[in-house]
This record gives structure tokens, C-alpha cells and sequence, in this order.
């Protein structure tokens, strides 16, 4: 790890330890990265410093970068290893008492850190704050997505059933909690949040703030979209989750995998009729189909009596008859 540009060279800029650290992952992400980093940068809560990490890009994402004049704003370069690298070498250089993740291709709402930290304030039991989240497309539009789930306290048998924080870019986390927890896995090439908020969970309460806070921008190339990936880590993030949790969460593993798969199937069904249609349709279908015959087999009568599996098996079979066949 060596820094690129590091605008908070002032030594007395130095000398003044933030509330707030902010971490940025970045990647190839010169078409998208302002927006993210201004959008943390013009925060209401403006005890902040945000540390981006450029994990090796070839793009022109550090030149993005050197065009923003902030005091606040470090950038710091590590050879490609990916986000959860990334991350980590910026948890190991943040200041702040509190720390928050902000991936190159999110956005936050102006008030996210100031709502966030007053509900750590009037929850001192909590380690852990989140907000809601909506969904962005590739354009910033935002779609009709969203994750609107709230838990407090012990969330822990509700976070095995499915990541309601949704994505990296919406907890606020005490910096010491987060290097207790072991910070995020490098192993681990999807589902890497997941991972964490489920340590993180074992040990300290979490404290929703029920107001879309987050822009979370999906698209067709997201990494949301490799469901081979996420399905096989998925397994070995809710294998570990279960494995550490108590007896009676453990008995309940198979609702675990079910949600999963469901929610999959949901998100291959997504994609699978979106814009791209012909062939890459037939494929993300053909997951959707997949993943909800596995959510089938895991638990029968829970899965069959669900809605959502009755949207989905509507959605794909109108999918089928509608998509041009290929040539």
C-alpha cells in the first residue's frame, strides 16, 4: 500500500482526528466515482474524513480523483486484490471513531451520517446503525427496487434469513467493532457484507434508521448478476453463520438456504427479462428456474406458501413466452 495523493497533508489537518471515517473501494470506476465521493463529502454530518482506496484500476479513476479538492479526501492505491482488500487497507488507515463503507457506484442521501450517528447516539447498546435502501440503474434513475426491512437489537436470527442492510454502502459501525469482527474476508469474492454483518451481529445490537438514506446502483454487470458466484458464496457465508450460531438458529439452516435461493430466482428473473433479451435471457432464467427449485427442496411447504414464489413462477413463465427466441 503506498498513497497516490493524499490531500490531507496539512499537518494540522493531521493532527485532528475525525468522527467519521468514510472507505471507498474503488475499481474501474472513473464514470461513477464523483457522484459517490461528493455525495459523502456533502454530507450534513461534516466530521468526516473519506478515504478512497484505488484497487488497481486502469481506467481514469485516479485522475477523477486528483480533480477533487477536499481536505478530507485521502486516496490511497493497492494492487488489484479486490473490494474486500480494498476495504480492509482502508479500515486499517481510518481515523474516525465510527466508520461507514461507500462503494464507488453508490449514493448517499445529504442526512445518511447525521441520522445514522443520532440513532447510535440514543441507542448506546447499538454498534451497528443502518438505513434503508432504494435502488439505482446504471444511470442513476432510481427503479422500482428497494429494501425497506426494519431490525433492532439482536438481529441476528433475521440476518441469517437474508441481508437486510441489502448492500456494504449502508451501515455506520463503530471502527473497533468492525477490527474486532476481523474485518471483511478477502477470501470471500461475493457476499463479503453479508459476512461481516453476520459477525458483527453475533456479538453487538443493530439499530435501523427507517428512511432511505442509500442510491444503490444495480445493473446487468453488477457482481449481484453472477449468480454462479453468489451462489456458491452465499453457501459458505450461511455454512459459517450457522455453524457459529446458536443450536436452535442452527436447526434452522434450511430456511436459511430456501430465502436465499428465493431471493436469487427473484433476481435472476430480473435481469432475465430486462432489456438484453435473446440468449442471455434464456440463461439468467434458466438460473431463476434453478434457484427456485433449490429454494423448493430446502424447505417444501414454506417456499410453495410464499408470494413472492408465486410472483416468480408467474414472472418466468410470462418471461418465456415473451422473449424473441434465438436465431
Amino acid at each position: 500500500m503506498f498513497p497516490i495523493h493524499d490531500s490531507v497533508a496539512d499537518a494540522r489537518d493531521r493532527s485532528r482526528v475525525p468522527k467519521i471515517s468514510v472507505v471507498m473501494p474503488a475499481c474501474n470506476a472513473e464514470h461513477t466515482i464523483e457522484q459517490s465521493v461528493r455525495s459523502g463529502l456533502s454530507q450534513t454530518f461534516q466530521d468526516l474524513e473519506l478515504i478512497a482506496v484505488d484497487d488497481g484500476s486502469r481506467d481514469g479513476t485516479l485522475a477523477v480523483l486528483g480533480r477533487i479538492s477536499d481536505p478530507r479526501l485521502r486516496v490511497l492505491s493497492v494492487a488489484q486484490a479486490g473490494p474486500s482488500r480494498a476495504r480492509n487497507v482502508g479500515l486499517e488507515a481510518a481515523r474516525g471513531e465510527l466508520v461507514a463503507f461507500l462503494d464507488a457506484d453508490d449514493v448517499w442521501l445529504p442526512n445518511k451520517l447525521t441520522a445514522q450517528v443520532e440513532a447510535l447516539e440514543s441507542h448506546r447498546d447499538a454498534s451497528v446503525a443502518y438505513s434503508w435502501t432504494d435502488y439505482i440503474d446504471e444511470r442513476g434513475q432510481r427503479t422500482d427496487g428497494r429494501c425497506h426491512v426494519t431490525c433492532n437489537g439482536d438481529v441476528l436470527a433475521p440476518l441469517l434469513h437474508g441481508n437486510f442492510l441489502s448492500n456494504g454502502s449502508s451501515p455506520l459501525i463503530y471502527t473497533q467493532a468492525v477490527r474486532d469482527a476481523g474485518a471483511f474476508d478477502e477470501s470471500l469474492h461475493a457476499c463479503e457484507d453479508w459476512d461481516l454483518w453476520l459477525r458483527l451481529a453475533a456479538h453487538h445490537r443493530f439499530v435501523c434508521v427507517a428512511t432511505p438514506h442509500v442510491l444503490y446502483r444495480r445493473t446487468s454487470s453488477s457482481q449481484s448478476c453472477d449468480f454462479a458466484l453468489m451462489a456458491e458464496t452465499a453457501s459458505v457465508v450461511i455454512e459459517r453463520a450457522c455453524r457459529r450460531a446458536a443450536p436452535l438458529l442452527q436447526r434452522d439452516s434450511a430456511m436459511t438456504y430456501s430465502l436465499f435461493y428465493r431471493e436469487l430466482a427473484a433476481r435472476a428473473l430480473e435481469v432475465g427479462r430486462g432489456p438484453e433479451g435473446g440468449r442471455a435471457s434464456y440463461g439468467t432464467l434458466a438460473w431463476s428456474v434453478r434457484s427456485l427449485w433449490r429454494a423448493v427442496r430446502q424447505a417444501p411447504r414454506s417456499t410453495l406458501a410464499d408470494p413472492r414464489t408465486r410472483e416468480t413462477v408467474r414472472g418466468i413463465v410470462t418471461a418465456c413466452v415473451r422473449i424473441p427466441r434465438p436465431a
